[in-house]
């Protein structure tokens, strides 16, 4: 059985190190936590394995923070514009994990489950593995893509060996009217070769069922 002891000063310290030194006799593995490096020096000395606090977090180093996490992706898409509202978005993968392109330039992966999931690229790249710019549990590996539970990754695909012919961006398709030439303020048809003035001329005509009578114009 392995057991964390942890303590403050030198004397509860030299306590704990005979509970641990007794459970050690026993066949157990013990390790110990001291605030006071004094004391972790100490039962070094007499064999154990102790260490100080703020040793053993100085070797963990900082953690990062969900804030960090967000800044950097923030300040990642302000400087790719691929990453930016209203830049092509072609989905190549709509279930686990989502896997999509922005721009045709740039791969973004996110897998929201807890479960790790795959996806094959449906075109073929180089092997090796793909650099990220910000990812965290997920890699690109020739045209494999895996991804880690809850992980998500973004990648550039510029010189990566990918086919933009064999990734189409979407793009939204322009209004009807527009891709047949209209121009606002212009139109076609009689009216715009002159026949407005001579369809104000003409008066009015009342059709009724079986006849048809004209008012006298004004």
């Amino acid at each position: 059985m392995r057991f964390l002891l942890t303590s403050l000063m030198t004397y509860e310290s030299e306590f704990y190190g005979r509970v641990g030194g007794e459970l050690e006799s026993r066949g157990h593995e013990v390790t110990q936590v001291t605030e006071s490096r004094q004391a972790a020096r100490l039962l070094r000395a007499d064999g154990l394995d102790a260490r100080c606090l703020a040793d053993v977090a100085a070797e963990l180093g900082e953690p990062s923070s969900l804030d960090d996490e967000v800044r950097r992706l923030i300040g990642l898409r302000k400087q790719v514009p691929a990453l930016r509202t209203g830049g092509p978005v072609h989905v190549l993968n709509a279930g686990y994990p989502l896997v999509y392109t922005r721009g045709g330039t740039h791969l973004v992966v996110i897998n929201p489950r807890r479960e790790p999931a795959a996806f094959t690229l449906p075109w073929a790249r180089p092997a090796g593995a793909l650099p990220p710019l910000a990812a965290s549990g997920t890699s690109v590996d020739g045209a494999q893509v895996r991804a880690s539970g809850f992980g998500y990754g973004v990648f550039e695909l510029r010189g990566s060996g990918s086919s933009s012919r064999s990734s189409p961006a979407f793009t939204p398709s322009m209004p009807a009217r527009r891709r047949r030439g209209f121009r606002r303020g212009s139109c076609s048809g009689p009216l715009a070769r002159g026949g407005l003035a001579e369809a104000q001329r003409r008066p009015p005509v009342i059709r009724r069922a079986g006849s048809a009578c004209s008012l006298p114009a004004r």
